[in-house]
């Protein structure tokens, strides 16, 4: 039983289940593990919360992105 995870809706891939006002007051100002999953432009990246299985979109206001090719 101690090697058994009871896993959040959004790390089965559901995305409809997640309350992001709870969370946000249940963190807000705390150091979270998290692994960058994808960067979708300079803005936007979707990351990995380690210690609660979670995924979540961050939405970055204030940067500004310049592409070189």
């Amino acid at each position: 039983k101690a090697a058994v995870r009871i896993l959040p809706p959004s790390a089965l891939g559901d995305k409809h289940h997640f309350d992001a006002s709870n969370f946000l007051a249940a963190n807000r100002k705390k150091r979270l593990r998290a692994i960058v999953e994808e960067v979708y432009n300079g803005s936007t990246v979707r990351v990995y919360l380690v210690a609660e299985f979670q995924y979540v979109q961050l939405l970055i206001a204030g940067i500004r992105v310049i592409y070189y090719f």
